[in-house]
């Protein structure tokens, strides 16, 4: 899945072209990312922000990804990349 902003100009789609890795640009938006990472998986969550130019800004959030090591957990149940 590859994802490209709002944005104008191209900007997003031009970082997409040259990284063949990346699966989410958002040149539009403000905010951070969230990462939950255990030695099994890792969780990567996107909050941004309604305005960076007002203190009284609304949070909002973006999409996630989850990637898990593949192999079996301990119960023998399979572990899948999914993003």
């Amino acid at each position: 899945m590859i994802a490209a902003s709002r944005e104008p100009g191209g900007v997003a789609q031009g970082f997409i072209e040259r990284n063949p890795g990346l699966v989410y640009v958002d040149g539009a938006m403000r905010g951070w990312l969230k990462l939950d990472m255990t030695a099994r998986r890792i969780t990567a969550q996107w909050h941004f922000v309604s305005t960076v130019h007002d203190k009284a800004h609304k949070r909002l959030k973006g999409p996630s990804f989850r990637i898990a090591q593949r192999g079996r957990q301990k119960d023998g149940s399979i572990l899948k990349r999914s993003v």
